[in-house]
């Protein structure tokens, strides 16, 4: 699946599901930079969580998951692809293999959790679509917040439907949504 010369950016077995070849060509890129890093981050203990190292593992795993949608891809893919990854670069780095099960699993688990957020979140905004010419900032966050769904999707989304998204009232409920979470955080530790 992935040439070993080209690790970086080339998934032979993915080019034939886009005409575009820029779109095509950034979503390999972001798959298997997204791929690697997840690998070895799991084989090193750093699994999918909500907090520090491990959002920005999950992070990894969902973008990668929107740009396979992007390609065309509609079920979990990432975690067939770490095989090509611990191929790769198991003579430089042979402890990976031994974590190969436990990364599969991890990257399975955190995208299949994801793809079920993913379809209901995009259920969710095709009926805003239907009804709105423009995602409010409040629908937006609400995307975010409870089905994971990254502000750029959304933004796409509409834009395919000539739909307008409230991206600066987006930004400031954001803002004001962290400022919450921080200071209820800081009242916990009080």
């Amino acid at each position: 699946m992935v040439r070993n010369e080209k690790l970086h950016y080339h998934f032979d077995n993915y080019q034939k599901l886009s005409k575009d070849e820029l779109k095509v060509n950034t979503c390999y890129k972001v798959i298997a930079d997204h791929v690697r890093a997840v690998t070895f981050a799991i084989a090193d203990g750093v699994y999918p969580g909500n907090k520090d190292r491990g959002y920005i593992i999950r992070r990894l795993i969902r973008r990668s998951t929107v740009y396979g949608r992007k390609l065309g891809i509609a079920g979990a893919f990432l975690f067939s692809l770490v095989e090509d990854v611990l191929t790769s670069m198991k003579e430089f780095y042979p402890y990976i293999v031994e974590k190969y099960d436990a990364v599969v699993a991890a990257v399975k688990s955190e995208e299949e959790k994801f793809l079920k957020t993913l379809n209901k979140g995009s259920e969710f905004l095709e009926n805003i679509m239907n009804s709105e010419r423009v995602v409010s900032a409040k629908n937006a966050l609400l995307l975010f917040e409870s089905y994971g769904f990254p502000i750029e999707l959304t933004m796409e989304m509409a834009a395919e439907n000539e739909i307008e998204v409230d991206i600066k009232g987006f930004n400031k409920l954001f803002e004001e949504a962290k400022e919450v979470s921080r200071k209820a955080r800081k009242d916990d530790k009080a």
